[in-house]
């Protein structure tokens, strides 16, 4: 304002200045006026110079003093104005003149100041813009964003207020049935539902309180009858949703057609009525089954007792009928052994081994019945006792190598060296099951081999599971009639019973047997082609020490170079594992000129070998020949020879010790007579791992002369069993009936009694318990065996339960009833062995 107040007061002063001028001259003028002529005239001339030199100086006065405020003010005030218009035009980096008088320069400060405010005004508002253009372009995404999720859901979305619909989206349109948006938005709920809602509330006054309602509380959901654009009507779910827009409360509402989901809860709501009517009604008759189930468990129960009564029946018949058949068998068997022994023509002993042959057959048909009836009955049990596998295995192929050898079969060996030996189970089932498959095996086969093969299926640490498998060579099996020789009395064919014989109970025996151990039986054959039967078993094992062969001394056959021949490729197979798996260096040919050439190799070599296995039976050159022809050779004659036959002839015998032939083992061979054999023909030793604990069987010691009561009803088994034992050096004093037996032990003294339980008057339990009775007090005990055809499971335990001391079942073995006697007369009661199965005939 000083500036200012300064700048108008220089203007004033050149202003007046110019202004006295000017009176001054206007002044003469009027004076020059007011003068008659004749005084204009006379002054003219000197006032006229006057005025016209005053005027000058006064116009030239107020031009110095235009000039000078010109150039102090106005110059710099126009420089400050230029200023001034390119800041108005956005310049606020423009620079202020400062030049001219103070109070020009004090006004060119204050512009300055005015645009250091301005520039931080306009920085200030850009910040502000452009915080404004980035919350815009946020707020354009996400009403972007929300109007696609809005657009893209496929319920029905609407915004409105009381008013009616102010924004829809597509499905709206969809659902509605509309084709603008705008015919819906100017539209109210109410118009697009029926007057009234099926509660009965008027569709308008409704929306309202609703609408409020969603307002107020946030949400709001509720079923709504609606109206399409056509008139088409539909039930809806609606959700309200209280939204802030701008300050404005609106309502966002979710429709969707819930029509189909209500006719579907409909159509449910009639099937649950349904099915309740059809479940009362089951209900019922379920009540009624329920009440004819238990009239028929009822008459299950009568049935089931009526038939254990006759499989008690059935059970009392087989052990009545098993006594009855073997009490004449023992008889039969018996005398057919003492006249054996005797001397006899060619033709009698024939007659008599024809007649113990078919003796032994009967005798097997009666134990494959009892044990059929056992399995059937579900009596059968197995035992558990420690056994070697390998002993039990190699017990029965020799057994049944005479069979096999009969039809010139070859009966082979082939036990891999991982199975275990020492087992805890049954040996007597495991070796039942064998013979059965194997003199199967044999009748069905009229030329080549039956080989028994043994490995691990499976082995835990206290467990293992073994895979048997008995192939043979002979006739096979059609596939239709596989399933069915498992079942009993079932064969191939009719013609295989007539051809062949038989029960057709070995293999429902086996198959029954196998899954008491755990495992499952089945058959691999083709017609004409041969069968294998395999089976499976478990069988725990044993932490008990079961005597076995040792590895032998590595000194002794490690590295030793063995020529097998054989012109069976199994049993070449069979011998070169067994030898390669005790250290020997085995190679095996077919024949006799392989095996010459074969010497002449390993001769030529440096490598000769130190021992040769012959088969006996081989085409062209047999094994005789060919030892023969080894050892005329004076290279090859220092290599030890070992002869393996099928058949154990007495010339073959006489004939290898003619040829020099070291040793002469039968097959199938045992493993450990195998191994026991090369080490004796190489000098060597073998190591047997005997068990800690003391044997169970009873070693053949003679116990002289003993003093022996038979209590036996049957005359022909009393003449049996008397021949039998005074052969042995025994005296014998008979009984006729137990009542007999309790007074000759009352009157005489006696070592032993052989007590039959099936007599009259008194039975052997009643004879048993009046003796054990008497003996009460007295200090003795008389060793009693029974000795009787009941050979049903069970039967041994009970005479022991009675009081007797062993157990022999007819028809008596003589090793059976010997072994009995010397358990009994040398210590505590032991059981005495059972019989062994026989082959199937």
């Amino acid at each position: 304002m000083l500036m200012l107040g300064c700048i108008r007061g220089r203007l004033t002063a050149a202003f007046a200045v110019l202004v006295i001028g000017l009176l001054l001259a206007i002044g003469g003028g009027l004076a020059w006026l007011n003068f008659n002529a004749q005084q204009q005239q006379a002054l003219a001339t000197g006032f006229q110079v006057v005025a016209i030199v005053g005027g000058v100086m006064a116009i030239a006065a107020a031009g110095l003093a235009g000039l000078m405020i010109v150039r102090q003010i106005v110059r710099p005030i126009e420089k400050l104005a230029d200023a001034a218009r390119d800041i108005e035009g956005g310049d606020l980096h423009r620079e202020i003149p400062s030049q001219g008088a103070p109070e020009i320069r004090e006004l060119a400060q204050a512009l300055g100041g005015m645009m250091d405010s301005l520039k931080r005004r306009y920085e200030r508002l850009q910040t502000e813009i452009d915080d404004r253009k980035r919350a815009e372009n946020a707020l354009r995404q996400s009403e972007a964003k929300y109007r696609n999720l809005y657009e893209s859901n496929s319920d029905a979305v609407l915004l409105l207020t009381h008013e009616g619909f102010i924004d829809c989206n597509n499905a709206a349109l969809r659902l509605f049935g509309c084709d603008d948006r705008d015919e819906l938005v100017r539209s109210h709920p109410a118009d697009f539902s029926p007057p009234s809602q099926p509660d009965g509330s008027d569709s308008r006054e409704s929306v309202d309180e609703k609408i409020g309602t969603a307002m107020q509380a946030g949400t709001c959901r509720f079923d709504w009858n609606h109206l399409r654009k056509d008139g088409t009507p539909f039930d809806a779910d609606i959700l309200l949703t209280a939204l802030d827009m701008n300050g404005r409360k609106i309502v966002q509402a979710v429709i969707r057609d819930i029509s189909e989901r209500k006719q579907a809860a409909e159509k449910l709501g009639k099937l649950v009525e349904q099915r309740t009517a059809d479940l009362t009604k089951t209900n019922q008759e379920l009540q009624k089954e329920i009440i004819e189930r238990n009239r028929m468990e009822t008459q299950l129960r009568e049935s089931k007792n009526s038939a254990e009564a006759v499989s008690r029946a059935k059970s009392d018949f087989l052990a009545k009928m098993s006594h009855e058949i073997r009490t004449p068998m023992n008889g039969i068997i018996g005398m057919t052994d003492l006249a054996l022994d005797t001397r006899l023509t060619g033709e009698q002993r024939e007659y008599l081994v024809t007649v113990k042959d078919s003796a032994d057959a009967l005798l097997k048909v009666i134990n494959d019945i009892l044990d059929f009836s056992k399995i059937e009955a579900g009596k059968m049990q197995l035992d558990r006792t420690d056994f070697s596998l390998r002993t039990c295995i190699g017990e029965t192929l020799t057994s049944l190598g005479v069979r096999a050898d009969a039809k010139g079969l070859e009966l082979l060996n082939d036990v891999t060296a991982d199975v275990p030996d020492g087992l805890v189970g049954d040996p007597v089932r495991l070796r039942q099951i064998v013979i059965n498959l194997i003199g199967n095996a044999i009748k069905f086969t009229e030329v080549g081999e039956i080989v028994l093969h043994a490995s691990v299926q499976s082995r835990t640490e206290h467990e293992a599971e073994l895979h048997f498998a008995v192939s043979d060579t002979g006739i096979g099996i059609a596939p239709q009639k596989q399933k069915i020789i498992f079942e009993a009395f079932e064969q191939a064919d009719s013609s295989t019973t007539r051809r062949y014989g038989g029960t057709g109970l070995g293999l429902a025996i086996s198959s029954q047997l196998v899954e008491l151990m755990g495992g499952r039986i089945w058959v691999e054959s083709a017609v004409g082609k041969g069968s294998t039967f395999h089976f499976t078993a478990r069988f725990e094992l044993s932490s008990k020490a079961v005597a076995a062969c040792a590895p032998a001394d590595p000194a002794s056959l490690r590295d030793m170079a063995v020529l097998v021949v054989d012109d069976n490729a199994t049993n070449r197979r069979i011998l070169e594992g067994e030898l390669a798996n005790w250290g020997l260096k085995p190679r095996s040919v077919e024949g006799a000129e392989q095996a010459m050439k074969a010497l002449k190799e390993a001769r030529a070599a440096g490598r000769p070998f130190e021992l040769v296995l012959l088969d006996v039976c081989m085409p062209d050159v047999d094994g005789f020949e060919l030892a023969r022809m080894i050892k005329q050779e004076p290279e090859f004659s220092r290599a030890p020879i070992m002869m393996l036959s099928s058949a154990a002839r007495r010339d073959d015998a006489i004939r290898c010790r003619e040829l020099g032939v070291n040793t002469y083992l039968v097959k199938p061979i045992r493993q450990s007579a195998l191994l026991d054999a090369i080490l004796g023909v190489i000098g060597a030793s073998r190591t047997v791992n005997k068990p800690d604990e003391t044997p169970t069987a009873v070693p053949a010691v003679n116990v002289g002369s003993l003093r022996i009561l038979l209590a036996e009803d049957n005359v022909v088994n009393q003449r049996l069993i008397q021949r039998v034992l005074q052969k042995w050096g025994h005296e014998v004093v008979v009984a006729d009936d137990g009542q007999q037996a309790v007074e000759k032990l009352q009157a005489e003294r006696f070592d032993l009694v052989l007590m039959d339980v099936e007599m009259p008057v008194m039975d052997g339990f009643e004879a048993t318990c009046d003796i054990r009775r008497r003996e009460q007090g007295a200090g003795r005990h008389i060793p009693i065996i029974a000795m009787t055809a009941h050979a049903m499971k069970g039967d041994r335990e009970k005479c022991i339960e009675k009081g007797m001391d062993g157990y022999v079942s007819k028809p008596v073995s003589q090793d059976a009833l010997r072994d009995a006697i010397l358990n009994a007369v040398s210590g505590p009661a032991k059981p005495a062995k059972q019989p062994q199965p026989q082959p199937v005939a």
